[in-house]
């Protein structure tokens, strides 16, 4: 098979899995009509009721717009917030707020307190349904007590270069910002909440979606503690957060809400796309244009750059090695950032097998791609990478050194120079990161 026809294949396998989440779609399955009555992920919603809907993260404007679809007349209106760069029309009845991401603005904190003071006013008799995706968090990024935009911009830009996962992240920011841990819930004046989330977490859990907005926190101040000393950043962190968090930790602040807390009675949860989702999908559509298909399942975790080699040890271990294989994979790796290259984590995943790919031992896999769901990898435009087996000798043939640009945590270059970025533009969706491996027929070694 040759390079063409193999990126062709497994791109193939993206597309059928990210249009199995895409954020509008997941959201018409959720909301239902039967016999005049509408229901909600299941719950039955009372004809006289008004629903506002609170649009939140990567996926909010699809979302928005299949919730106005399916609420009708019943639709009171609602917000949006959503990333700079996605530029879909939104419905009609709607505040619309952007803001940066994965850092956050001072459009950030006026976002997260507009959001809070808006639900403040809808009224016991009044639905609020919270759609609910990656990205919510850093998106209503408003922060605590005497905490400034500037802390959480620099707060952010530590925790996405240190190697922390995604429940490390959100377990400091529930303990920073105003939204986050249950805040959203407790500030609404609504007599009932629906909330209907896409999942960009390991676990599925609602209180690490979005930071858990209207969720209990079962994470501490004193946690969020642990976490900056584990990364080395308590010398690093502004002064102010780190006063927040110490005063937090010695019960001089409100802890966020345990599960369990009242004001989270009339919350109702229902998790309506994931990246098991995703993968069944991709699995179903690539059965019919291969012979074996193996879902490795939720494995993509830890360093990026460590993870190539046991991704495809586990794939040849797995396939027959006597048909045309593709292995998939998901979930999120970490990267921790040590150069002044630009990339991601999908497209340093993408040139460190890139590298290992030089390992005979690995000789059945043909080509792999690994790209992030919501269509954007680290600060960078592009999504994700493909390499196969010719990658890196096109790079040296250009004159670059692959083993100095993982170094310097330079992938997009790698990529960009042998032709292996993927772009997707924004998916509508986000539950975490998709990796596929063509293995060719053959004995492994």
């Amino acid at each position: 098979m040759t390079a063409v026809a193999s990126r062709t294949l497994l791109e193939s396998g993206l597309w059928a899995g990210l249009s199995a989440v895409e954020g509008g779609a997941a959201v018409r399955r959720a909301i239902e009509v039967r016999a005049g009555q509408r229901w909600i992920s299941g719950r039955l919603l009372s004809p006289e009721a008004t629903v506002f809907v609170a649009a939140i993260g990567k996926a909010a404007v699809p979302m928005a717009r299949a919730a106005v679809e399916g609420l009708g007349a019943q639709l009171g209106g609602g917000w949006i917030v959503a990333p700079d760069g996605d530029d879909a029309e939104v419905p009609a009845g709607f505040e619309v707020r952007r803001a940066a991401h994965p850092v956050p603005d001072q459009r950030s904190a006026e976002a997260g307190a507009g959001l809070l003071s808006w639900v403040s006013t809808l009224r016991p008799r009044d639905v609020l349904l919270v759609l609910l995706s990656g990205g919510a968090s850093a998106l209503t990024s408003s922060p605590l007590a005497n905490l400034t935009v500037e802390d959480m911009s620099d707060v952010s830009r530590l925790i996405l270069t240190c190697g922390a996962s995604i429940d490390e992240m959100n377990c400091l920011r529930k303990h920073l910002t105003a939204v986050s841990g249950g805040r959203l819930a407790m500030a609404a004046g609504a007599g009932a909440i629906h909330v209907l989330g896409i999942s960009d977490v390991p676990g599925d859990r609602f209180d690490v979606i979005g930071s858990g907005p209207c969720s209990g926190d079962l994470s501490q101040f004193a946690d969020a503690l642990l976490m900056l000393h584990r990364y080395g950043l308590t010398d690093r962190v502004p002064p102010r957060v780190l006063q927040h968090l110490e005063s937090g930790a010695g019960g001089g602040r409100a802890e966020s809400l345990f599960p369990g807390d009242p004001a989270l009675n009339s919350v109702f949860t229902s998790l309506i796309a994931r990246n098991a989702d995703a993968r069944r999908a991709a699995k179903s559509a690539l059965e019919e244009c291969v012979e074996e298909v193996i879902d490795l399942g939720e494995v993509l975790t830890g360093e990026a750059r460590q993870l190539a080699p046991v991704l495809m040890e586990r794939a040849l271990h797995q396939s027959t090695g006597k048909k045309t294989c593709v292995a998939l994979a998901g979930g999120e790796s970490v990267v921790t950032v040590k150069g002044s290259g630009l990339g991601g984590r999908n497209q340093e995943l993408a040139l460190a097998t890139a590298l290992a790919l030089e390992n005979m031992i690995f000789e059945r896999v043909h080509g792999f791609l690994a790209v992030g769901s919501d269509g954007r990898d680290g600060p960078t435009e592009t999504a994700g990478g493909y390499v196969d087996r010719e990658s890196v000798a096109r790079a040296r043939h250009v004159g670059l050194d692959p083993e100095r640009l993982l170094e310097e945590n330079d992938s997009n270059r790698f990529l960009a120079a042998t032709g292996g970025e993927v772009v997707t533009g924004p998916t509508g969706t986000n539950v975490m990161d998709l990796a596929f491996l063509l293995l060719d027929p053959g004995t492994q070694r």
